[in-house]
């Protein structure tokens, strides 16, 4: 017979088997496992042996450096008697006869292992294993101590968050003797009162797990109004059962319950929340080692729930944004970074110019609406430091460090946090960065949520300039930046519409060079391409807004004049472009000198569809070029063109 807590070394190179075996003895011994060290290699398990007194030893075939079987054998060539389990794959009688003949007791069958056939071998190594009770004083100490560091052992190596937090807390809980154990998160109210969110719980005879209510509950309505203070001072507060109100006794466990006691959590010297212990005992008292202990393990449980939280905070934000594209992924992105975050003002802006800091906000969230497109310019204000390629975060004061930015003033902001968007040449594409008239408590982790979903709004921006430049080659002429023969149809299209509702006229005029061919086979093609891009920037430049200049193809080219109040409106237009035509151009040190020849046609009374007045307006230019060219020419049915 063997009292608890036994010494067990597992001596396996196969970390995740070493988890499974301690999984398996904390079913098999609820609240009293084995202490359990660990070792990956033979020598590490000799220094361990030789340093401490074993109950038990698991050696298992493969090791890191020798196998298995030398290291028993080198066990036993020093003398030690601990009693031995040898572990292998599989079935195989060769195996398990040579480990027991250089002395192990058994060999376990990792396939075939369980928690029934583990509890079996071991009380057949060493004999029923008998828990201490708490009544045993120092024995009690230790089984106190044992729980806390297989709560906080647990808590290092989990896989699913939810389920290996409620685990810790029920081991915690049976080990102090406690009826329950709510975990908070301590929130301050926008009316600047205390307030908490509970997480998780586990109670003995209640509800288990985390409870994600997403509700906040006030200090008072708990009756801990008066702790809140010490908790936030790292002290310790403690209820006994006669202050106890009904609300608490209902909440925390009923009449079994005779005190309270609540152990603030801090992450990154930053108070985050607090445990609350439901203890069956009037009074208790606390050893030094054990508060220490018991200190460090709500640390690590905070964090643990802070990471938690931040898994499901990713998850949620990826499956809203999964979908997405465009506009759509970017609002949807802020709304919902504003709801993880928290943060009042979140923004994806796009860099328009680099070298003159001007940016777009593409989408803004800003105390729950969205705001429309805005322009600004990344100077003066942290934004700058974020197109420059870094991180900046402003925790508190931030006008302060900028107190002449207009949109930190506007915002009335305190806080500011950015982070820059990067496209695949790691080139900064954008900025996303959020803001908010309360100080920025958690830094680390919300630049880690920025940085994480910066790259993903980063490929989208990406994404977004190459579509634009595919749709940009598939509407725009490659040479000259202007509208091509398909968006030019798509603009008279419209504009025939409009000018059929509004009963308004529109002129069409046909340009073309005189004499580009002899000029281009003198001077060659890449003067020419020249020349053809100089003509086009001339054009544009005499044209209103509303207008279009596309090129066809060639030297050919169409003026859209959407709305003219007149036809003698399209033939001042065409005697402007004639005129800055004529001087000459500078083509690689030779002076050349070209003219136009422009048709006119003039909505409705030249045609009423687009195929009609681009014929008539080309058989008006050719009126033109016949008459001497350096002209223009309005289309006349009965001539087909008349020459001015």
């Amino acid at each position: 017979m063997v009292k608890d807590p036994i010494r067990i070394l597992i001596a396996d190179s196969d970390e995740d088997d070493v988890f499974l075996i301690k999984d398996m003895m904390l079913e098999g011994w609820p609240g009293h496992a084995p202490q359990i060290d660990w070792a990956a290699s033979s020598e590490r398990a000799l220094s361990l042996i030789s340093s401490n007194p074993y109950h038990l030893c698991f050696i298992d075939l493969r090791l890191d450096g020798d196998d298995g079987f030398a290291l028993l054998r080198r066990v036993r060539k020093r003398g030690y008697d601990i009693p031995v389990l040898f572990m292998c794959a599989g079935g195989d009688a060769r195996l398990a006869d040579e480990a027991r003949s250089i002395g192990a007791l058994d060999c376990l069958q990792k396939r075939s292992l369980s928690t029934d056939v583990l509890k079996h071998s071991i009380e057949g190594a060493l004999g029923p294993i008998v828990p201490a009770t708490p009544a045993e004083g120092e024995a009690a100490d230790r089984i106190l101590d044992a729980g806390v560091a297989e709560a906080a052992q647990l808590l290092r190596s989990l896989n699913d968050h939810g389920a290996g937090i409620t685990e810790a807390l029920a081991i915690l809980c049976r080990a102090l003797n406690m009826e329950s154990v709510h975990v908070f998160q301590h929130i301050e109210n926008p009316r600047g009162s205390h307030a908490c969110i509970p997480w998780f719980v586990w109670g003995s005879e209640g509800e288990h797990g985390c409870l994600e209510l997403g509700m906040a509950l006030s200090y008072g309505e708990l009756g801990i109004e008066a702790g809140c203070s010490a908790l936030q001072d790292h002290r310790w507060v403690h209820q006994d059962g006669s202050g106890l109100s009904a609300t608490q006794r209902r909440f925390f466990g009923g009449d079994i319950v005779k005190s309270l006691t609540l152990v603030p959590i801090f992450l990154d010297e930053v108070f985050w929340g607090f445990l609350v212990f439901g203890d069956r005992q009037a009074a208790r008292d606390w050893p030094s080692e054990t508060t220490d202990r018991l200190q460090e393990l709500a640390a690590r449980l905070g964090d643990e729930i802070r990471r938690y939280r931040d898994e499901a905070t990713f998850r949620s934000i990826v499956e809203s944004t999964a979908s997405q594209v465009g506009d759509d992924f970017f609002r949807s992105l802020v709304r919902h970074l504003a709801l993880a975050l928290p943060a009042d003002h979140v923004y994806v802006s796009e860099v328009v110019n680099a070298r003159h800091s001007q940016c777009n906000i593409l989408a803004g969230w800003e105390n729950g609406t969205f705001i429309s497109q805005q322009t600004f310019k990344a100077t003066n204000n942290p934004s700058e430091e974020v197109l420059a390629g870094m991180m900046s975060v402003h925790p508190d004061h931030v006008r302060d460090d900028y107190p002449g930015d207009p949109f930190l003033a506007r915002l009335n902001a305190r806080c500011y946090a950015g982070v820059p968007c990067f496209d695949a040449a790691f080139k900064v594409v954008g900025l996303l960065f959020v803001m908010d008239d309360q100080p920025l408590v958690d830094q680390q982790r919300t630049l880690s949520i920025l940085k994480v979903f910066a790259a993903r709004a980063g490929a989208e921006l990406e994404r977004k300039r190459t579509e634009g430049k595919i749709r940009n080659l598939a509407y725009h002429d490659a040479l000259t930046g202007l509208p091509n023969r398909v968006l030019l149809n798509d603009r008279l299209e419209m504009a025939l519409a409009n000018s059929r509702r509004n009963q308004n006229k529109l002129a069409v005029l046909f340009v073309d060079f005189d004499g580009f061919k002899q000029i281009n086979d003198t001077l060659g093609h890449a003067l020419g391409d020249q020349l053809l891009k100089g003509v086009a920037e001339r054009l544009r430049q005499c044209l209103r807004k509303q207008d279009t200049v596309a090129r066809l193809g060639g030297d050919e080219f169409v003026v859209l004049l959407p709305e003219v109040g007149a036809a003698a409106d399209a033939g001042n237009l065409a005697r402007k472009l004639l005129s800055v035509v004529r001087a000459p151009f500078d083509l690689g040190g030779h002076k050349v000198s070209i003219t136009l020849s422009i048709g006119v046609a003039i909505y409705p009374r030249d045609g009423e569809s687009s195929k009609s007045l681009l014929q008539h307006a080309d058989e008006a230019l050719y009126l033109a070029k016949s008459g001497g060219k350096d002209s223009y020419s309005y289309y006349e049915p009965e001539r087909g063109g008349e020459e001015e």
